[in-house]
């Protein structure tokens, strides 16, 4: 939900700033290490994969209250394009 908060800070504020697109690199690089890694030992990846951190903290009920929230946030967004 961070993110999106974050997102909207950033759209209605100019001055804001995005700290988690620092964190984000950061994890990218560690990723993208990874899988060079495995490309050439020939392993076959994956087209697709998702990674959710804050997913494996929460309970299903934890999970399902933040998606509705989170999908609620992103149309009231959208409505305001």
């Amino acid at each position: 939900m961070e993110m999106v908060e974050d997102l909207e800070g950033s759209w209605k504020k100019r001055e804001y700033h995005v700290p988690q697109l620092v964190y984000t690199s950061m994890l990218f690089g560690a990723i993208s290490s990874r899988l060079v890694v495995d490309i050439l030992a020939g392993k076959k990846l994956t087209e697709n994969a998702t990674i959710d951190l804050q997913g494996l903290f929460l309970n299903n009920g934890e999970k399902l209250k933040l998606s509705i929230t989170k999908y609620k946030k992103i149309i009231s967004l959208i409505k305001e394009l």
